[in-house]
């Protein structure tokens, strides 16, 4: 049943293959949601989750013992009797849509306190192919909280509703409510998360869902990226056609951008002409991909008395456990540079596009020498290299990068030493010439080293030299020289 519960959702798949049942259900036991598996033949739960008594503060095995009727108020057993006179015939004729296998619903239920729980519930209709019968999977979350902030927005609403009476029946106050009204729809504005002229999400709204989605990212390990866009001497278009003009720039600028981009993307205006895009679920070449089309479109699209306005391009994927400010600073930084080159262009992240932010160097048998020294130094070498590699790709100017770095090219150079005197009492013949590579190979390295530092080269740069020339060019090539004589 546990295996039943991963495959049919989408905790399932690559990620989750190889796991045990032990992890399996680890997993799903301490999941923050409550999952659960419900039986339509004997209409009791099969299965649900630990976290069932924080939400309604009964045990699993009380829920387990309970019918719909002591669950559910009787407002959502009605619904959950729609449902099924709805979508069980439609199911059972073969329809496997989506809009007939999953849905979400809201629906309360009672807490064990006797108080009611206002909860979100997305279930997915599967057939058990032992049985025959028909199971419901579900995965409910409170969302009591929210209830109270929609609460809080319809009383703003009332109180907006209030401040326009007033300002019909009395034209002596008009002043005073007009600014009375503002004040409500600034209020609405931020509580809603959208930008009055545009219509799209603000920036408050943005910043609360990129930390949510970096969790999701972490949590799943799945790829999130950020576009940034800013319209291109849009400062002109204000002098030369004034500010209406340019608000109408805006807003069909933002309607050209929402009708190019996913349901599951979120767009707001960050502020002024800037835009931003979050993409869950998307690597920068996906993000580029979009980046581009949307750049060709609004080039190309031509403005009544604007004209043409184009716009650039700053584009960055998140890299694991890398804090929202930081994303969003690298991106900023790829959006300036897109402005400093002449606009109207995309220009990536260069963090985000390093072919060394996953790169994992692992020891093979097949490198082992025979002589304890050298294998060992040769293991250490390897490991501080990775160590480099994953520090390079989140803290590159940090004095722990800086004293890594060091560490590296002095065991390089012991090593290179103590290497040295070993295979000279072995009488290979090229020892001279192996001498000659160690000069050039730590000659190259120091000279990289104080490029890197100084900001005149790429860490890819040098990471390229540690693994094509030490690594792979001496260690698996100059050195498999001398191992015989060992």
């Amino acid at each position: 049943m546990l295996c039943l519960i991963v495959r049919k959702t989408r905790l399932g798949g690559e990620y989750l293959k190889n796991m045990t049942i032990d992890e399996l259900r680890l997993l799903v036991d301490n999941s923050v949601d409550c999952i659960w598996l419900f039986d339509l033949k004997s209409m009791r739960f099969k299965y649900v989750s630990p976290s069932v008594y924080d939400l309604r503060g009964v045990t699993p095995d009380e829920a387990l013992m309970e019918s719909l009727e002591n669950a559910l108020t009787p407002e959502s057993l009605e619904i959950i009797n729609n449902i099924s006179n709805t979508l069980m015939p439609r199911f059972l004729e073969g329809d496997r849509t989506i809009f007939t296998t999953a849905s979400t619903y809201e629906f309360s239920q009672y807490h064990k306190n006797g108080s009611i729980v206002e909860v979100e519930i997305s279930i997915k209709i599967l057939e058990n192919k032992e049985t025959g019968f028909i199971d419901v999977l579900g995965v409910s979350r409170n969302i009591s909280e929210r209830k109270k902030l929609e609460a809080l927005l319809n009383y703003e609403i009332m109180g907006k509703n209030e401040v326009i009476a007033k300002l019909e029946s009395s034209e002596k106050e008009l002043e005073n409510l007009t600014q009375q009204l503002k004040n409500q729809n600034h209020i609405l504005s931020g509580m809603i998360g959208m930008d009055q002229l545009t219509r799209i999400n603000n920036r408050y709204y943005f910043d609360r869902r990129i930390i949510e989605e970096a969790e999701r990212s972490d949590r799943y390990k799945v790829p999130l990226s950020l576009i940034l866009i800013d319209l291109d001497n849009f400062k002109r278009v204000n002098d030369q056609w004034g500010h209406h003009k340019g608000d109408e720039v805006l807003k069909k600028t933002a309607a050209l951008i929402k009708g190019k981009i996913r349901c599951a993307d979120i767009f707001a205006r960050w502020g002024g002409e800037e835009f931003a895009i979050l993409m869950p679920h998307t690597s920068i070449d996906g993000a580029k991909l979009l980046a581009e089309k949307l750049r060709l479109t609004l080039a190309e699209y031509s403005h009544p008395d604007a004209g043409c306005v184009s716009a650039s391009f700053g584009v960055g994927e998140r890299l694991w456990g890398e804090k929202p400010k930081l994303l969003f600073k690298r991106v900023d930084k790829a959006l300036y540079h897109a402005k400093k080159q002449g606009r109207n262009r995309v220009i990536l992240s260069e963090e985000s596009i390093s072919p060394f932010a996953s790169m994992h160097i692992d020891w093979k048998s097949e490198w082992v020498s025979g002589n304890l020294i050298i294998d060992s130094q040769h293991k250490e070498m390897i490991e501080m290299t990775n160590q480099l590699i994953y520090i390079a790709m989140t803290e590159i100017k940090t004095e722990n990068f800086t004293s890594k770095l060091y560490q590296f090219l002095d065991h390089a150079s012991k090593h290179f030493n103590e290497e040295l005197e070993i295979i000279k009492q072995t009488g290979f013949k090229d020892t001279w010439r192996h001498e000659i590579e160690h000069e050039k190979i730590m000659e190259k390295a120091l000279r990289l080293k104080d490029s890197l530092l100084a900001d005149e080269v790429k860490p890819s740069v040098f990471f390229s030299f540690v693994v094509d020339e030490l690594v792979a060019g001496h260690i698996l090539k100059e050195d498999m020289l001398f191992y015989p004589y060992l």
